[in-house]
């Protein structure tokens, strides 16, 4: 289309569904994932400049509003949805819903139907339990909803089990690396938001308690504006939308959020290890 604007050409879609009398869905998947790039490397004020007042991306959300039957954002953390304030005020957050808790995890019982699938046509050779054995102290222990502990069985990360199977299926052999490189990304960004106004002693002192304990007592917020990303009662959240932590426990409205598996412990550990490193180049430096 020739129109110079995102937004008119999104308005062109809506009126078009409309005269079709057309019901318009919208999915936007990793709805937050340039503004939490932005908010990492450039700051809040370039964040803010497009999530607040006439911000592009507050804009958008308005004409979700107004042309869609039902929009659907997918991302990471609530961060984004948080800040766009009025531009997205009628949209739910589900994702700590007891009936989507199992939506995007596998159950131990779907991971071995996987593997006898494929043992069927010979892609795989060694055993269940062997697999079993290998990939759950990597993969498994996931929880998201804090009503569903106890109910639903603890779930598999997804895209690591997809990863460890490809490979077995292509090479008869279990990856050399259990970590999925597609997860790095995610760790960067974690590491890029962790230094935001410098790494200050309460987060490192939170994550460092994390790491020895295994786990941490914490109120999950539903959202959090990106002013108070840096807040050491935020931090644990933050960890728990990453995938970092996960629900390990409940009591009363406080959930007890442990480190799930030897993914998870591996990359907080390059965390604290690289956030030690740049703390101690700084004092390098001044000294």
């Amino acid at each position: 289309m020739a129109e110079p604007s995102a937004h008119q050409k999104l308005n062109i879609i809506a009126n078009a569904a409309e005269s079709a009398r057309y019901k318009l869905y919208i999915i936007v998947d990793e709805y937050d994932n340039f503004t939490n790039s932005i908010l990492a490397s450039r700051g809040r004020d370039d964040f803010e400049s497009i999530t607040h007042g006439t911000g592009f991306y507050r804009d958008f959300m308005k004409i979700f509003k107004a042309s869609a039957t039902r929009s659907l954002l997918i991302g990471v953390s609530p961060v984004t949805l948080d800040d766009l304030s009025s531009g997205a005020n009628n949209y739910t957050n589900i994702t700590a819903r007891e009936s989507f808790n199992m939506a995007l995890g596998f159950s131990q019982d779907e991971v071995e139907s996987m593997i006898r699938y494929y043992q069927g046509y010979g892609k795989i050779t060694r055993s269940v339990e062997d697999i079993i054995e290998e990939i759950k102290p990597w993969y498994d222990n996931y929880c998201f909803s804090k009503t569903s502990y106890g109910k639903d069985p603890m779930m598999f990360n997804s895209d690591m089990v997809l990863y460890y199977l490809s490979n077995l299926i292509e090479t008869g052999e279990s990856p050399e690396e259990m970590l999925d490189s597609n997860t790095r990304t995610d760790y960067q960004k974690m590491k890029q938001l962790i230094k935001l106004d410098r790494w200050d002693g309460n987060r490192r002192g939170k994550l460092e308690e994390i790491m020895e304990k295994g786990y941490i007592y914490a109120t999950i917020k539903s959202s959090y504006p990106a002013e108070k990303i840096i807040k050491p009662d935020i931090f644990p959240s933050l960890l728990y939308y990453y995938g970092m932590l996960t629900i390990g426990g409940v009591e009363d409205d406080q959930v007890k959020l442990v480190i799930p598996n030897r993914n998870a412990a591996t990359t907080l550990h390059l965390i604290v290890l690289q956030m030690k490193g740049a703390e101690l180049q700084r004092m390098e430096e001044i000294s």
